[in-house]
């Protein structure tokens, strides 16, 4: 009769094990999409990021342009004696300081590229780990639900070995 108890208290066991893990796929499943649609949107806004980023850059670039063409044609109008070192220089300014924008327009337009290939990648790393974390759930939900069919078996063959020597013993009395 121990015996009996002992394969009861095992089969529920098992069988608490078998609903956890259930629990626990599911979960998985559904952190893995919030995971994934978090991500996604952090992907959009950064795709986004990258688009104005470039479309800046390129403003700056057009800008770069044209204050070099102006800084050009005063120094040659310098050199022609119709501008005053103090116009020339103000333009020489301009110029660095276009050069400057135009350069962290492109550092900026870099770190939102970047930012973006990260989040890409997390998005991939996302569904690999997930996935691999689902799959070995699943593996040890297979070993539980096969640990409990194991211990409904043995606990039926208990039961059958009890009943046996009980009926037995009512032969000898």
């Amino acid at each position: 009769k121990e015996q009996v108890e002992a394969k009861r208290d095992a089969l529920n066991g098992y069988s608490s094990k078998v609903g956890a893990l259930e629990s626990l796929l599911v979960t998985l499943r559904t952190n893995q999409g919030v995971k994934a649609q978090s991500l996604n949107y952090q992907k959009n806004a950064s795709t986004a990021a990258v688009t104005a980023d470039s479309s800046n850059y390129v403003a700056q670039q057009k800008n770069l342009e044209v204050a070099k063409m102006q800084s050009n044609r005063y120094e040659q109008l310098l050199e022609s004696g119709l501008k005053s070192n103090t116009e020339v220089e103000r333009f020489r300014i301009k110029l660095a300081q276009q050069t400057a924008k135009t350069e962290r327009a492109l550092s900026k337009w870099e770190a939102s590229q970047n930012n973006l290939l990260d989040i890409s990648l997390e998005l991939a790393n996302n569904a690999n780990n997930y996935l691999e974390k689902i799959a070995k759930t699943q593996s040890e939900l297979a070993t539980a639900k096969s640990n409990l069919a194991t211990a409904q078996g043995e606990l039926s063959k208990v039961k059958t070995k009890l009943a046996s020597l009980e009926l037995r013993a009512g032969y000898y009395f």
